[in-house]
């Protein structure tokens, strides 16, 4: 009875040891396991955000700085080095505003404020409904620019009035590299890259010169109507101005009061 009783507890003992190993060996594969991706995690948050754009190689060289769009792939390029470039997408002009030359960089502007030509309200910088979204690059002398978009859909389109649109956060990577005069050449294709290295700077020539030279004239044509109507308007506001001042001048009480002050002041004078 003694050794039964022994071998019992033996069995007890045995069977209780190996369910606690079992159950530690469980729990630090489950560790070794789950390590592998805690420490890919870590890595990722360490690693900070990655750059913006496409790093690629190009074929013909331009000036280290420059600022390359190319018109048929819907394509800015920033040129780091010799046959290299940071590529991102952009928006370009429709076919009559869809312009190929060389020009410059003449001004960068945080939160630009938007004031269209078309007679439209001004709309403020920072605001998410801007066109011009968070950043802008100004093109030698002219209104075309390069600069972001709340229109994130209309990216690899050809869609604005010339301006180059980028995506917001794409726009500001390339505001923190491009320098004050950088050159900034439009292209058609990289096959014909070396036809617009020797325009005159601010020299732009357009796809469609016919379309462009009408599309010109109806705005002017919309210009001129809408000063027209603005003119109309502060004329109206005037006479409705005048009138109301005659009608007050004309009432009973009004007439009493001028009376008065003239009684008053022919007793001054005397």
């Amino acid at each position: 009875m003694r050794r039964q009783g022994f071998n019992w507890l033996s069995t007890v003992w045995a069977t209780a040891l190996a369910v606690g190993l079992a159950a530690s060996f469980s729990s630090a594969d489950a560790e070794t396991r789950s390590a592998p991706a805690r420490q890919s995690r870590v890595s990722k948050v360490d690693n900070g955000p990655q750059p913006r754009g496409e790093r690629v190689e190009t074929g013909f060289q331009f000036p280290v700085g420059a600022l390359v769009i190319v018109n048929n792939e819907r394509r800015l390029y920033y040129i780091t080095g010799k046959g290299e470039a940071v590529r991102y997408r952009v928006a370009v002009g429709k076919n009559e505003e869809l312009w190929m030359g060389r020009t410059f960089v003449a001004a960068k502007v945080l939160d630009p404020k938007w004031i269209p030509v078309n007679g439209d309200d001004p709309v403020e910088g920072g605001d998410p409904a801007n066109p011009l979204g968070k950043r802008a690059l100004y093109l030698d002398w002219s209104l075309l620019r390069i600069h972001g978009t709340p229109a994130r859909g209309s990216i690899g389109s050809a869609v604005s009035n010339g301006c180059i649109r980028m995506l917001n956060e794409d726009v500001i990577d390339v505001f923190d590299r491009v320098h004050f005069g950088a050159p900034v050449f439009a292209i058609r294709s990289w096959k014909e890259a070396g036809l617009f290295t020797d325009t005159k700077v601010a020299e732009k020539l357009y796809q469609d010169p016919a379309a462009h030279e009408q599309a010109k004239e109806e705005l002017e044509d919309k210009l001129r109507e809408r000063a027209a109507e603005a003119r109309d308007r502060d004329a109206n506001l005037r006479r409705e101005k005048s009138k109301n001042r005659s009608a007050d001048t004309s009432s009973p009480r009004n007439k009493a009061q001028v009376k008065v002050a003239t009684n008053r002041g022919n007793r001054s004078t005397y």
